[in-house]
């Protein structure tokens, strides 16, 4: 258990610092895939906030607030439910 969490912990900022790259479908990838981590990828997205890399930041945030609208979008169906 605790291989597996550090082996996902190392995948999420190896996705996390991918988020500098120009190509656009590796960005798509890497959101998609921060998106399916869900709270698991908040540590690194954090991180992230203040990396030196102003494409990293930017990213990071805008993937934190994608996460932070589908918890709120899921609380609320579960509560008009």
């Amino acid at each position: 258990m605790l291989h597996e969490t550090l082996r996902e912990t190392s995948a999420i900022h190896a996705v996390v610092r991918l988020l500098a790259d120009d190509d656009a479908k590796v960005l798509r990838l890497c959101r998609r895939r921060l998106l399916e981590w869900g709270s698991a990828a908040r540590e690194g997205l954090h991180a992230a906030e203040s990396d030196d890399n102003p494409r990293v930041r930017v990213r990071a945030r805008a993937v934190l607030r994608s996460l932070e609208l589908a918890n709120w979008t899921r609380a609320f169906a579960q509560e008009v439910a």
